[in-house]
């Protein structure tokens, strides 16, 4: 399950607003510690409350550019009144430490903010390395900000590359809560995890937990669904298997999952696909999203339309199934596992099918830089989609042991197999509800026929029209 930054801290960290809290925010450079922190006064601002952002590297015009390409626009906010942004020089002094602690106090009492965000605290830390009389001057003023202002002070700080930590030992000590964002790239591709080491009056649920950056979203966390939050649905219309194949039915059941396995040479080339699309078409159940791994768009309508065409279907047939279609293409080597189910997630939320076809699934299995990890997050996304009501259909080509895992994660199976050792035709066996319909090749093709004469009948003609 996908969920904002902005919903997503206050769940880890509490009332960070009303509840005074020194916060660390530590993370490799370009982790997303300013858009987090940014994030969290979006928060405060959104109560009503003012957030003071203190920043010893980027100045605002920068600043403001970088962050609306995430989607938060702080110019409404300060004109409100609600954001102050200030850059300061660093320091090198302990004369120099006392002017910059007695210059933030005075600007904070003016403007009695809930949230203050120093970025970063690391350049001036580094800079007075060896004066500990100025860092522990510092140190304590850090302490005693949040208590001054009774809201919250979040200060960030970098972690080196390579490194874990941000070799702050004094930190983890006095603060009371400590986030960790890490960044890793590997076989090419950019992964984000936030880490939550610690956070005072608060049992951590959640260690460690995959995030991404999105284009005018910002941060958006992984989070693991509960099974108790999937719902059944009063009305649902959910694919069962018959005498004849896989049909439409009412039910007061949450929606389901079908693996449908085949082996390779297939790919699109199913009666059982068209089969499908055909029962959705005639039945008015709504929009299909097709979400596609390996060809692009024009090419899958163009391979549906003449495979339609083989079994007799005609323009008007053919021009109800596509209507009824939405097709997403997307290269699963091109994102890290958490951002590929979030734009799936996004794309789900923006056409707001009822129901998903995924096709083929092998491809981003085999692609996957951690496979036992991208299994839990389809668990995820799988167990998401059902508890919003949207049904989900899997085809995937046999090329691994993997399949099995998902026909573990679906309520219908069906499986297409070679009819004998040379392969020319095939058997399908369906499984579902304690149901087993063992069924040829020619009487899934032949259904695929009736429907599309079925189909045809219910479409006026304009003769019928006028």
């Amino acid at each position: 399950m996908v969920v904002k930054a902005i919903d997503f801290m206050p769940q880890i960290l509490g009332d960070f607003i009303k509840e005074p809290r020194l916060i660390l925010i530590a993370g490799h450079p370009g982790s997303g510690k300013t858009t987090l922190a940014m994030t969290m006064c979006l928060h405060a601002m959104n109560a009503g409350e003012r957030c003071f952002y203190i920043s010893f590297q980027e100045d605002r015009e920068r600043l403001f550019k970088q962050l609306a390409g995430v989607g938060i626009e702080l110019k409404p906010y300060e004109d409100k009144g609600l954001l102050k942004l200030i850059k300061l020089p660093l320091v090198v002094s302990e004369g120099a430490i006392q002017e910059l602690v007695e210059g933030i106090s005075r600007d904070v009492m003016g403007f009695s903010p809930r949230l203050i965000v120093i970025d970063s605290i690391t350049p001036l830390l580094i800079s007075i390395k060896d004066d500990a009389k100025a860092r522990g001057l510092l140190q304590n003023f850090f302490w005693e900000l949040h208590r001054l202002i009774n809201g919250s002070v979040v200060l960030l700080a970098e972690v080196p590359l390579g490194r874990e930590l941000a070799e702050l030992g004094w930190a983890e000590f006095v603060v009371d809560a400590v986030v960790v964002l890490k960044y890793r790239t590997y076989k090419g591709l950019v992964e984000r995890v936030m880490e939550v080491k610690k956070v005072r009056g608060r049992e951590l649920n959640v260690a460690e937990l995959p995030f991404s950056i999105q284009k005018n979203v910002g941060i958006v966390f992984h989070q693991p669904m509960k099974l108790s939050e999937i719902k059944s649905s009063k009305k649902r219309r959910l694919l069962a298997v018959g005498p004849q194949g896989p049909y439409l039915k009412e039910s007061t059941g949450p929606s389901i999952v079908t693996l449908i396995e085949y082996p390779p040479e297939l790919t699109l080339s199913l009666p059982l696909l068209y089969s499908i699309l055909l029962h959705m078409a005639s039945s008015n159940y709504g929009k299909l999203l097709i979400i596609e791994y390996w060809s692009p768009e024009d090419r899958i309508k163009d391979f549906m339309m003449d495979s339609l065409k083989l079994y007799g279907a005609d323009e008007e047939v053919i021009k109800r199934i596509l209507d009824n279609i939405v097709i997403r293409p997307l290269n699963p080597t091109a994102y890290s596992s958490p951002e590929l189910f979030s734009m799936i997630l996004d794309i789900v939320n923006d056409v707001k099918p009822m129901a998903v076809i995924f096709h083929d699934v092998a491809l981003p299995t085999k692609t996957a830089v951690d496979v036992s990890y991208y299994a839990s997050l389809v668990y995820n996304l799988l167990l998401y989609l059902k508890s919003i009501g949207i049904d989900v259909v899997r085809l995937c080509s046999r090329v691994d042991s993997f399949t099995d895992l998902y026909k573990v994660m679906s309520d219908h199976v069906v499986s297409i197999r070679c009819k004998d050792s040379i392969c020319d035709d095939y058997v399908v066996y369906d499984y579902i509800e304690g149901k087993i319909v063992r069924r040829s090749w020619t009487e899934l093709e032949e259904e695929v026929k009736t429907l599309i004469g079925y189909l045809k009948n219910q479409i006026p003609t304009a003769a019928q029209v006028k």
